[in-house]
């Protein structure tokens, strides 16, 4: 048996997929791993990037729930692969997050001192409302996952509890209760109270949950958390958006993580619509940079074969294609509003989200925020624009 499982949820970015499997081939350890890719893109020709060449040789891809569920978030991704990891160690990867140097994972290991230690990961407080680690290039112990998945499952709550001491509360909302009764949720995805009662540390700031957040602060409830340090440095196109973030410091990292590596690449793929203003001004400069850095990667057969194979585009065919999507918010849009941050795209009432509250924009503030009628009730709401999606009815 390995000592590790790398497990990368992949969802339609072929360029940065090929990419983080390139750089885990590259770079060697004394702990062994497997790598397993959980296919969020069904259907999508993006995955044929290791799937249909030698670049994928060794790899296990596995699809969410097949017959079940089409695709689920990246959180319900790394909440599917619990089951299919028997290594001591899950290393939960993204796309955009790769190793740079020799005995990267050597060093991580070198953190867990036993199997009381749950996580080895950055400490994210470079952004206020996060301080948390998130699983993006983080260490788990595998039996306290699968402890937490069925501490999950039963849990049987529809109300979600989070911000200072989990005194705030939300209704679980549209598909999302689906989830929640199928057996999806677990650790990753998670956003509801702790079922297990025991020593309550307090609970670190953070003003919602996001993915992985439950699972940080439920575990250092019982074991132990090892908090890594880390540099960020801000994009040219948002304070809030990262160039990149390097573990553990910027001369001499062993791990970079891309900032919004891949929120473009998701919208792009779903064709939806671009309501954000950084992702238009930052559309350019976000996949320049992906075919860039693929370009200095990815062995150029690897790279040929994947165009041909439909599962990447030429960037300037990505950047017209976005441009096209472009949707500034306007007073008038029907909406609907998510129940947290997330990104900005179209969606039909069809869709998973039937359950939430829609609404018209009556006016737009100059902090972003939104004055909206919401359908069924008197009085304008303040929506943050972050947490609406433009709603186009069913044909």
């Amino acid at each position: 048996m390995k000592d590790v499982t790398v497990v990368i949820p992949h969802y339609f970015a072929g360029k940065w997929l090929q990419m983080v499997v390139q750089r885990l081939k590259t770079y060697s350890n004394t702990n062994t791993f497997d790598i397993l890719v959980v296919n969020n893109s069904l259907g999508h020709p993006s995955i044929k990037g290791v799937t249909e060449t030698p670049l994928g040789q060794g790899l296990k891809v596995i699809d969410p729930f097949p017959g079940k569920v089409l695709n689920v978030s990246h959180a319900g991704a790394l909440d599917h692969a619990i089951d299919f990891v028997e290594t001591p160690w899950f290393f939960a990867l993204e796309t955009d997050a790769h190793p740079v140097r020799n005995n990267w994972l050597d060093w991580y290991v070198s953190f867990a001192q036993d199997q009381e230690v749950a996580m080895v990961g950055w400490f994210w407080d470079s952004c206020p409302g996060r301080m948390y680690i998130a699983p993006c290039a983080t260490l788990y112990n595998t039996r306290i996952l699968k402890i937490l998945k069925k501490e999950v499952h039963l849990n049987k709550s529809f109300i979600k509890c989070y911000g200072d001491g989990l005194r705030k509360r939300a209704a679980v909302e549209g598909g999302n209760t689906y989830f929640i009764e199928g057996g999806y949720w677990g650790p990753f995805i998670e956003q509801r109270g702790f079922l297990v009662p025991g020593e309550f540390v307090p609970y670190e700031h953070q003003a919602a949950h996001d993915t992985g957040s439950w699972l940080y602060q439920r575990a250092r409830c019982q074991w132990e958390v090892v908090k890594l340090p880390g540099v960020w440095k801000n994009s040219p196109i948002n304070p809030g958006i990262s160039d990149w973030v390097k573990i553990p410091d910027e001369v001499n990292p062993y791990v970079i993580h891309y900032g919004a590596g891949t929120v473009m690449r998701c919208d792009l793929e779903r064709n939806d619509l671009v309501i954000c203003d950084w992702m238009r001004r930052g559309t350019e400069w976000l996949f320049e940079r992906e075919d860039t850095l693929w370009k200095e990667i990815v062995p150029e057969v690897y790279r040929k074969q994947a165009l041909d194979l439909g599962a990447v585009r030429p960037v300037e065919e990505d950047i017209a294609k976005m441009k096209q999507l472009f949707h500034p918010l306007m007073v008038g849009d029907r909406i609907v509003i998510r129940g947290g941050n997330s990104s900005l795209h179209k969606i039909t009432m069809s869709q998973w989200e039937r359950g939430m509250r829609k609404g018209v924009i009556k006016s737009i503030l100059p902090d972003l925020t939104l004055e909206v009628e919401v359908d069924e009730k008197e009085e304008l709401e303040i929506i943050h624009s972050r947490r609406v999606s433009i709603l186009e009815e069913d044909e």
